[in-house]
């Protein structure tokens, strides 16, 4: 017969008996050695635990205790926070026992020193903590690897501000477990302030920081890093939720890097945090004078003063290929500048998209751009914008040209509905035409097909009171039916300013004779790696309106 189970715990005299009446009844019946059909194996102890965490100690620290401190659920209270001892042997912990999968690592204690804040969930394979210790106790940065320093836990991230030129890696997901009730939690301190600026780079590595919280209503420059300046760079860092307040130049990666000789760049970064302040407001960053590419934000963003947008407030050199799905909102009704994407922008912002609603209790309001000082390229909004003040545009609330520089809105288009004031546009809210000796506007290979309604100077293009002094519009079109204003033209119908603009129904395609007028390139259809080829044709919405070619 086949062989009894083997045991998991140690058998009861009862239990025994019966196997031992088993198996000479075996040896019986068979008429040979037990031994040959069956082997019981008697093994009292349940068989070890799976490490879901193995912590290594390095450094100066010669204590031998350490407490772990951890929650079987992250969303837990502190009321329910366990711990495990462990001991510290040649730089190894063993610990008592371990933490479940699942479960969040709040803090380590070693001996009776202060915390060190982890921030780590254990998985299906056990995590590594790796933890380097001063003679004290005290938790020090560990030493570079492949020329980056290794950032793996809450406390390891705070001690970036003790050396603001280094380089980091960030190697794990984290917990920040802001606003959590775990009971002794820090508030997170921006990294970089305007005396101290951050200057060295960061590399998030894909990783993601969770429940990054930061209330500072009262302070300037706050965000993960408060203040960059130089050359600091910031690569696949993803804030995947949390809240940030501060004042002034608030986001959710960058409070500030400063209008300057700033060489920095902010590359494939990430909000979904809460972000709000007053001036300079935006998911990734609130006043940026880095290059901006690949960036999006998916968290609510509001402000009361000037300059909020989606991804950035202000930015002052380029953004590209960045976009926003968060709702924005701004709410003082003396202030100016929202947008979808930036509040206020005075570089190129080309590929940029905005997916969700824009509201603003002020003035100049835009589904990409509150107020426009540069150039956008092949940008689109499909959110709807509502502005209670004048100036209101489904790509753009206002443009202003300044100095001799002429303004270049390319092949951009608005299909979400348009609701302002007084000069309010499909595409462009108003120009500003009081500085005569400024630079104009061209608006190039544009569309809207979303309804727009306000007061006067209202269009279903470009709004505004005189804007034909310095608007030109070359190849744009609007949807018949897609406004309730002064006038049925796609704007002010007399201009000394080029005015090719029509109206289409429900077809429309790039790249015909109903949309490149001769001469014009920057309606031709492409993949985007072609100067001017900007669209592409054949949608599958419904509306066979055209789309950019990085669109899907």
């Amino acid at each position: 017969p086949p062989p009894p189970p083997r045991w998991r715990s140690k058998p009861t005299g009862l239990v025994l008996a019966l196997i031992a009446a088993f198996v000479l009844f075996s040896a019986c019946r068979s008429g040979s050695n037990s031994e040959e059909i069956i082997e019981i194996i008697d093994n009292p102890n349940e068989p070890p635990a799976v490490p879901t965490v193995m912590i290594t100690v390095s450094g100066d620290y010669t204590g031998t205790t350490l407490t772990l401190n951890y929650l079987e659920k992250p969303a837990q209270a502190s009321t329910n926070t366990k711990s495990i001892s462990g001991t510290i042997t040649d730089g190894t912990v063993q610990l008592a026992s371990y933490p479940p999968k699942g479960a969040l690592i709040v803090s380590i204690v070693p001996g009776t020193e202060a915390p060190i804040y982890i921030g780590r969930l254990t998985g299906s394979s056990a995590i590594s903590l790796k933890l380097k210790l001063d003679g004290s106790g005290s938790l020090v940065l560990r030493p570079a690897s492949e020329g980056k320093v290794p950032i793996g836990t809450y406390s390891e991230f705070q001690l970036i501000s003790g050396a603001l030129d280094g380089s980091y890696i960030q190697e794990a997901n984290l917990d920040f477990m802001g606003a959590s009730g775990i009971s002794g939690i820090p508030e997170f301190v921006p990294i970089g302030t305007d005396t101290t600026p951050f200057i060295g780079n960061f590399d998030g590595d894909g990783k993601k920081i969770d429940r990054l919280y930061i209330n500072k209503s009262s302070d300037n420059n706050v965000g993960l890093f408060g203040y960059a300046d130089l050359s600091a760079t910031f690569t696949g860092v993803h804030i995947a939720s949390g809240s940030v307040t501060g004042k002034d130049n608030v986001g959710g990666l960058l409070g500030k890097s400063p209008n300057s000789t700033s060489t920095g760049t902010i590359n494939n970064c990430s909000n979904g945090a809460d972000i709000s302040g007053v001036a300079n407001v935006g998911g990734v960053a609130g006043f940026s004078n880095s290059v901006i590419l690949s960036c999006y934000n998916t968290g609510n963003v509001s402000s009361s003063g000037n300059s909020l947008g989606g991804v950035v407030g202000t930015v002052i050199k380029n953004i590209s290929d960045s976009y926003n799905s968060g709702i924005v909102v701004g709410t003082d009704s003396s202030k100016r500048g929202v947008g979808g994407v930036a509040g206020y922008s005075s570089a190129q912002m080309m590929r940029c998209y905005n997916l969700n609603n824009v509201e603003n209790a002020g003035t100049e309001t835009g589904g990409l751009v509150g107020e426009l000082l540069g150039d956008i390229i092949a940008c689109y909004n499909s959110g709807d914008i509502k502005g209670s003040g004048n100036n209101t545009g489904g790509v753009v609330g206002y443009v202003y040209p300044h100095t001799s520089v002429t303004s270049k809105i390319t092949a951009s288009y608005n299909r979400g509905e348009v609701d302002g004031a007084a000069w309010t546009g499909g595409v462009i809210g108003a120009v500003n035409v009081a500085n005569t000796s400024a630079g104009d506007a061209i608006m190039t290979a544009c569309y809207n097909s979303g309804n727009v309604t306000g007061t006067t100077y209202t269009w279903s293009l470009a709004g505004g009171n005189d804007i034909d002094r310095k608007l030109s519009v070359v190849a744009c079109y609007w949807q018949d039916g897609t406004f309730a204003a002064d006038n049925t033209e796609g704007g002010p119908p007399n201009s000394s300013k080029p005015r090719e603009y029509n109206k289409f129904t429900s077809t429309f395609t790039p790249g015909t004779t109903n949309s490149s007028p001769t001469g014009s390139v920057e309606w031709g259809t492409g993949d985007g790696s072609e100067s001017g080829k900007y669209w592409k044709a054949g949608t599958t919405d419904g509306s066979k309106l055209p789309k950019l070619s990085y669109e899907q």
